[in-house]
């Protein structure tokens, strides 16, 4: 009797298995006649990058370049993809050699290999800046139409989309400078927009999830509202100056999205009141510190009477502590040199003469103490964000001035190109 039911149950489970093999192999009649679910992508660019790249999810998401609905947004369509461990810098050229109009690139430092991640005739890139996770380039992009586009494209070159166009007439941060800041979290893009920079700029909120662009902080008529980086997930140090003024500076402030959109200028928290000596600042990846450089306006000048202030501050302002001062060097910018707060990079006389003695990119713990030059060569930090990948390699290693390369522990340098290239930062490959 037991050895009938043993067989009666091997049986049962051998019908069971053919069942599910069959279903498997076969597919049930219903399945068979649904279409296909991954249309294929609709790329306008050419993608010489993104052919076959090792840990990258399948390209079958659907995508669109064109421009979405007037006043809204596209949802980002965002797969990861498995970077390597290869310091790689991403850099972008509008009139490269013997090329299309515009190249976006990037160099592996360690292999010193190049490769394009995307190259277009028809538009140029007029500020880009990467992700936190070092695998998308948001970037502005002028069209031939002249379409002021926010783009997005995945590091080795696929999924190229529009997020969002501007309006006919109108382009999004019309400075080619910091007008379009991406926050931590990849989340939200906090964005001005208008005909051109002579008159004081709205912000816009671009949800990234949604597509949903909303009018976050309303143009003030005395004022000239610029993002320069983002605090946390939902502040943003934003910059006030004259209309006529731009690049001085009068305040630095807070714009929290968390109260919501139609903001006024009377909700930004003061950080930086007006001063009458020019300033830079930069705070650390984890908002704990705000630090700020105080100079010398005059230009190249170093000497009696030339000072240099570094101070040590909470994110909002308050509880300053001098770090470091100096009579003979004219720092006009600093950056916290990777994710720590542990040292700083100070660009020094970046607008006096070559051969001044000064000249260069020094480094500087954050203390105040161990100040060492890195190089002579006088060249600004990157134009369009501050984060810590933005200037300093993901892994605090190595630092970017200009088109070259060097150690932040010193020593000679290395020129990643030659061509009239901007920097957008730091990733690994």
């Amino acid at each position: 009797m037991l050895i009938r039911e043993t067989r009666h149950l091997i049986l049962a489970l051998l019908c069971s298995t053919g069942v599910l093999l069959l279903s498997a192999a076969c597919g049930t009649p219903a399945q068979a006649n649904q279409p296909s679910s991954t249309p294929t992508v609709n790329q306008q660019f050419t993608s010489p990058a993104g052919q076959s790249t090792p840990g990258s999810t399948s390209s079958s998401l659907t995508v669109s370049t064109s421009c979405p609905a007037a006043g809204s947004g596209r949802a980002a369509v965002m797969p990861a993809l498995r970077l390597g461990n290869h310091n790689t810098i991403v850099f972008f050229d509008n009139n490269p050699a013997g090329n299309p109009s515009m190249a976006l690139k990037r160099y592996d430092a360690e292999t010193g290999k190049t490769t394009t991640i995307l190259s277009e005739n028809r538009e140029n890139i007029q500020t880009a800046q990467l992700s936190g996770d070092g695998q998308w380039v948001l970037f502005i992009a002028q069209s031939a139409n002249n379409t002021s586009e926010i783009q997005l494209v995945r590091i080795d070159g696929q999924y190229l989309q529009t997020l969002y166009c501007a309006p006919s007439g109108q382009q999004v941060d019309p400075t080619n400078s910091t007008g379009m800041q991406w926050s931590p979290d990849q989340k939200e893009i906090i964005f001005t927009q208008g005909a051109n920079d002579n008159s004081p700029l709205p912000l816009y909120l671009l949800t990234v999830a949604t597509g949903k662009v909303q009018l976050e902080l309303a143009a003030d008529p005395n004022f000239y509202i610029q993002p320069r980086t983002w605090v946390d997930d939902t502040r943003v140090d934003v910059t006030t100056s004259s209309p006529g003024n731009l690049d001085i500076p009068a305040t630095m402030d807070i714009l929290d999205i968390s109260k919501g959109p139609n903001q006024q200028a009377s909700n930004l928290q003061v950080v930086l009141g007006v001063s009458d000596t020019p300033w830079d600042f930069d705070s650390t990846y984890d908002a704990s510190k705000l630090f700020v450089v105080r100079y010398d306006p005059t230009v190249g000048r170093a000497g009696p009477g030339t000072f240099c202030q570094i101070s040590s501050e909470s994110i909002e302002g308050t509880n300053g502590s001098l770090i470091f001062n100096s009579s003979t060097l004219v720092v006009s910018s600093l950056r916290v040199a990777g994710y720590g707060s542990s040292s700083l990079l100070l660009d020094v006389n970046a607008r006096g003469a070559p051969s001044d003695q000064y000249n260069g990119i020094w480094r500087l713990n954050a203390n105040g103490t161990g100040l060492k030059r890195l190089t002579n060569l006088p060249g600004p930090f990157n134009q369009f964000t501050q984060y810590p990948w933005s200037n300093v390699s993901r892994d605090g290693s190595l630092y970017l001035d200009d088109n070259v390369f060097g150690s932040l522990n010193g020593g000679s340098t290395t020129q990643y190109t030659n061509e009239g290239s901007f920097t957008i930062g730091w990733t690994t490959m």
